[in-house]
């Protein structure tokens, strides 16, 4: 009987650590280069743009401090200019503490978001602020 419980034990282990292990895997396609957590979405860039910087300047996404990013972009940037999806959210407080989104148009209705925290970049910071923008798309339905 102690053999039968060692086992069950075991095996109830084994599941649990399966469904922890499952439960933290993302079904996002998504990718981690030079500390930035990459993804791509099925929307055009202006409602990627648009939903990214409400991310930043709603504060869903909060410095080192717990206020909420200032938010800097290139005002004057033309349509087609390559720093047009560049928004950069600063800390007053720690120069170090920055969040970097680089939002780029892949075709007309996919759009690639690039995120990096900090330096080094912060992959879990980076998947909440994912959920947030997600929050803040449409649905696709």
């Amino acid at each position: 009987m102690k053999l039968y419980s060692k086992k069950m034990f075991n095996l109830f282990f084994i599941f649990m650590f399966t469904v922890s292990f499952v439960g933290c895997v993302t079904t996002d396609p998504i990718n981690y280069k030079n500390g930035y957590y990459i993804v791509n979405f099925d929307y055009d860039f202006d409602k990627v743009y648009k939903a990214s910087s409400e991310v930043i300047k709603d504060g869903e996404t909060l410095d080192t401090d717990g206020e909420a990013y200032i938010l800097t972009y290139n005002k004057s940037a033309k349509k087609r200019d390559l720093d047009r999806g560049v928004l950069k959210g600063n800390n007053d407080s720690n120069a170090k503490d920055t969040i970097l989104i680089v939002v780029s148009e892949i075709s007309e209705n996919v759009t690639k978001v690039s995120i990096k925290y900090g330096e080094h970049g912060n992959a879990i910071r980076a998947s909440t602020f994912v959920k947030n923008l997600k929050k803040k798309l449409p649905s696709n339905s």
